[in-house]
């Protein structure tokens, strides 16, 4: 690919608006990750009250998984942890 040639007088404003925009885009996978450990969290803890209770037992963990796989396949990621396996 060919350097995109700049003009010496936007060299630096150009570096200044990338500087932000890298800067925005890792502010937002923080905040991204931040809110999936939340999630975790809240569902893992959700899940142990459960357990706790002896409302659920392992058969019913196991469905919720087949469940959330079958409503929202794309979330594929899901900590097996949660699940306890």
């Amino acid at each position: 690919m060919d350097e995109i040639k700049i003009d010496e007088n936007h060299q630096e404003d150009f570096v200044d608006i990338l500087k932000m925009i890298k800067a925005s885009r890792e502010r937002a996978l923080k905040s991204v990750n931040r809110e999936l450990i939340n999630l975790y969290w809240n569902i893992g803890k959700y899940i142990d009250e459960k357990i706790d209770k002896s409302r659920w037992g392992n058969f019913v963990v196991e469905k919720l998984s087949d469940y959330l796989s079958e409503h929202e396949p794309r979330l594929k990621s899901f900590p097996d942890q949660i699940f306890g396996e």
